[in-house]
């Protein structure tokens, strides 16, 4: 079975690192998010208006044993967030990430972070039959690197021979995941390099996955199975230098731009 791919979808992928927080305050980042989000809302009708369609996805330890011990390497994801913003077409995606007010509301933007359009591959759904809220799920989430020197054709035609095989190895061994999307960025429709400057603007060397499960409890059942583990050697070793990582997110749908 082949992935699919939602044709009246395209997502903004953002990646954006918080300022220095105090270690003492636990809620700071999420303070901070909040303070974005309430000067988000003083832009004017247009911008806010695309901003009201995305997801918010936060770091946390979650699993992080289970994780390292497939091979799943963990960098400083605690100190970033990522942001999912729906859109209609890429015009307008490129006229909010070039609109003035919009970027003077969203601040001073350090090195470090990544933007990139995507289209959704979704190999696996069956979502809609969990009776569990979305937000109450188990999501964990993978940054996936190209080796050096090998192209974006050879990497791109490997993830998909990967997705094509994975929709069968989780029906067979009787998988709980409820959804599979891979997210790469498009070529051809990247963003402007005038948005962002400091920020990585990649190309199809790298892909984001996102994976839903009904709990944390199914989620570590499956992590922790042989089969796993054969899975994610098999992964690595048909390209050798490929590399990802692995870890758990805290999803937020529910913070809107006020009036959008």
């Amino acid at each position: 079975m082949s992935a699919s791919i939602r044709k009246d979808a395209y997502y903004v992928v953002l990646k954006r690192n918080l300022p220095p927080l105090a270690p003492s305050r636990a809620d700071e980042g999420k303070r901070y998010l909040d303070e974005l989000t309430s000067r988000l809302a003083t832009l004017p009708k247009e911008p806010r208006e695309f901003l009201s369609n995305r997801i918010r996805l936060h770091a946390n330890n979650s699993l992080a044993k289970e994780m390292s011990d497939l091979g799943l390497q963990r960098e400083d994801e605690l100190s970033s967030f990522w942001v999912l913003t729906k859109m209609n077409t890429i015009e307008e995606a490129t006229a909010f990430w070039t609109h003035k007010e919009a970027l003077q509301a969203l601040g001073d933007l350090s090195a470090g972070g990544l933007i990139f359009y995507a289209q959704p591959k979704i190999c696996l759904d069956v979502s809609e039959s969990s009776p569990i809220d979305f937000q109450q799920r188990a999501h964990m989430m993978s940054v996936i690197y190209s080796p050096p020197g090998v192209t974006n054709t050879v990497f791109t035609a490997y993830l998909k021979k990967f997705l094509d095989e994975l929709v069968g190895f989780l029906q067979a061994n009787k998988y709980e995941m409820l959804k599979h999307t891979l997210l790469q960025p498009m070529e051809g429709d990247s963003v402007p390099d005038e948005v962002y400057p400091s920020y990585l603007h990649p190309g199809p060397e790298i892909a984001v996955v996102l994976i839903e499960y009904p709990s944390m409890a199914a989620l570590a059942k499956d992590l922790e199975r042989p089969e796993s583990k054969v899975l994610v050697e098999n992964f690595f070793k048909l390209l050798p230098g490929i590399r990802a990582t692995g870890f758990c997110v805290d999803i937020e749908t529910n913070f809107r731009v006020d009036g959008a």
